[in-house]
């Protein structure tokens, strides 16, 4: 992972995940992120239901759980943030509503080969 690279001293920098730092930091890692990017690129996690769930009750339920406060809860005890207003994360600097926040495209996965290779060109040549 980059950041763990990073975080050895292999790179002076990378694109990485803030709740993986948070992480890293209280395991003693010496490794930070940067807190005023503006926008700070995030992903969406949709939750949906199959249009032919074999048990679609079943499927309601645990999509319930997920969008619970408690499994939301859970989620943020991994450093993970919440959609939930009513989920405060555990770093105050990873509060949505301190940040700016941008969702990345579906639509660069359709591209991802493509801009992989222009990352590596860019950054490892």
């Amino acid at each position: 992972m980059i950041s763990q690279l990073a975080a050895a001293g292999e790179f002076p920098l990378g694109i990485v995940y803030a709740h993986r730092v948070e992480s890293m930091k209280k395991s003693g890692a010496p490794i930070e992120w940067v807190k005023t990017a503006d926008p700070v690129f995030v992903t969406l996690s949709p939750v949906a239901v199959a249009a032919k769930a074999r048990n679609p009750n079943a499927a309601k339920l645990l999509m319930d759980f997920v969008l619970s406060r408690e499994a939301q809860l859970i989620l943020r005890n991994a450093n993970r943030l919440s959609g939930r207003s009513d989920v405060e994360p555990l770093v105050p600097e990873m509060n949505p509503g301190k940040l700016k926040l941008a969702a990345i495209d579906p639509s660069v996965g359709e591209e991802l080969t493509r801009y992989s290779k222009e990352f590596r060109e860019i950054y490892f040549q």
